[in-house]
């Protein structure tokens, strides 16, 4: 029994495989198809959310580490029906700790700037501001 144990690479809490930096876990789906985790994940979390995040957007969300929890999204989801019905089209929505540029009519979050790249920074192609 103990033979066959050691035999299975283990899984580090950083999601990697026996300890590798850099591998990812892949999963297949039901449809036979093998995807990385994260990819499922996301897709999970937009099907939740009426909200997307383009693919730039959680780029940037993840290099810049920005938290943005059940609660952001929720109050994100509220304010931007509120600018869709002022007739808002790209509208940069500002939190404490975070900003993002937002398509209304396409109700995905274009990028995503933290706290500090927010300063001295010009926002252009925007038509609306939203203080969350």
């Amino acid at each position: 029994m103990v033979d066959r144990l050691l035999n299975y690479a283990p899984i580090t809490p950083s999601g990697t495989i026996g300890g590798k930096r850099g591998s990812t876990q892949r999963i297949e789906s039901p449809q036979g198809k093998s995807e990385d985790f994260s990819k499922i994940l996301n897709k999970k979390l937009q099907e939740q959310s009426s909200i997307k995040f383009s693919a730039h957007a959680m780029e940037r969300i993840r290099k810049r580490s920005i938290k943005i929890t059940q609660k952001d999204i929720k109050n994100i989801e509220s304010a931007l029906k509120e600018a869709e019905k002022k007739g808002a089209k790209e509208a940069l929505f500002v939190g404490g700790k975070f900003s993002l540029i937002v398509s209304i009519k396409n109700r995905t979050v274009i990028t995503a700037i933290d706290e500090e790249s927010m300063k001295n920074n010009i926002f252009t192609n925007i038509d609306s501001a939203v203080i969350l």
